[in-house]
C-alpha cells in the first residue's frame, strides 16, 4: 500500500510543482547567457555626394550586473520547498495509511468474531431457552431476554460491519486509490 501511495494525486502534484519550478529556474538561466545580436542598417548619406550604405554590428549583453540571479535562486527555492512538502506530506500520508490499515484490522476482526462465534452463540442460547420453555424447564423472562440478546448481538455485528467499510474506505483515501 505505501508503493501504492508514492502515485498519491497529492504528491503527484508537489513532484510536478517541483519539477516546474526547476524548469522554470533552467529558464531563467539561459536567459543569463550572452546572445549575439547581429544588425544590418542600411544608410542614405547625404554630406557631400549623396550615396547609401551598409552598416553591419555585432552585439553581446554583458552579463556582468545581471539582476537574473535572484530570479533562478526564487525559483530554486521553490523547487526546495515543493520537495520538502512533498517529504511532508508522503509522511502525513504513511501515518494515515498506517493509522488506517490498523482501524480496518481491528474492525475486521470484530466483525469476523461476531460472525464466527457471537451470533452463532447467542443463536444457540435462544434456541436452548425455548427448549427450555417448551418443556417447562425456564419462564418467558428467559426466552424472551434470549431473543433480546440475540438482537442486540446482530445489530453490534451489523455496527462492526459498518466499522470495517468505514475503515476501509479511509484506508482506500489515505492511499490514494481503490483497493
Amino acid at each position: 500500500m505505501l508503493t501504492r501511495a508514492r502515485k498519491h494525486p497529492e504528491l503527484q502534484t508537489l513532484q510536478a510543482q517541483e519539477a516546474a519550478a526547476l524548469a522554470r529556474a533552467d529558464e531563467e538561466r539561459i536567459a543569463i547567457r550572452p546572445l549575439p545580436t547581429v544588425s544590418l542598417t542600411a544608410e542614405r548619406i547625404t554630406s557631400g555626394t549623396p550615396y547609401w550604405g551598409l552598416r553591419t554590428g555585432v552585439a553581446f549583453d554583458v552579463p556582468l550586473l545581471s539582476w537574473n540571479r535572484g530570479r533562478v535562486h526564487e525559483q530554486e527555492e521553490n523547487a526546495r520547498t515543493a520537495a520538502v512538502q512533498a517529504q511532508a506530506a508522503m509522511q502525513r500520508i504513511t501515518g494515515q495509511i498506517l493509522a488506517a490499515r490498523a482501524r480496518w484490522a481491528a474492525a475486521s476482526a470484530r466483525a469476523r468474531f461476531y460472525r464466527g462465534e457471537f451470533i452463532p452463540s447467542a443463536t444457540r442460547v435462544l434456541e436452548m431457552a425455548r427448549e427450555g420453555y417448551r418443556i417447562g424447564r425456564t419462564s418467558l423472562v428467559a426466552v424472551l431476554q434470549a431473543q433480546s440478546d440475540l438482537g442486540a448481538a446482530r445489530s453490534r455485528a451489523i455496527d462492526a460491519e459498518l466499522e470495517t467499510q468505514k475503515a476501509l474506505a479511509d484506508l482506500e483515501e489515505a492511499v490514494g486509490a481503490d483497493l
